[in-house]
């Protein structure tokens, strides 16, 4: 199975960005998660987004044309947009 160097690039780039945004953020009891930089709590997906816009600095690329995007949410809204036939690995 030959593998794309460029796809594994990209999900290597992806999982450190993900690994910046979930290292600020801290779980507590009750379903609630915090924010280690500033306190905030709320669900563990608006936590996300808050480090996201707030506190860290990440980009996620498409894996299938390689575009960068400021969000992880910014992300997905591009790829149903633009590559709803392509195969997504």
């Amino acid at each position: 199975m030959k593998i794309n160097k460029r796809l594994l690039d990209v999900e290597t780039l992806n999982g450190a960005a993900d690994a910046a945004v979930r290292s600020k953020m801290e779980k507590l009891s009750g379903g609630l998660w915090s924010c280690s930089e500033c306190g905030h709590q709320d669900t563990v997906n608006a936590v996300y987004k808050h480090v996201e816009a707030n506190h860290v600095e990440v980009v996620f690329y498409c894996n299938i044309c390689h575009k960068p995007h400021k969000n992880r949410a910014s992300l997905l809204t591009h790829k149903s947009r633009n590559h709803k036939q392509e195969k997504t690995q």
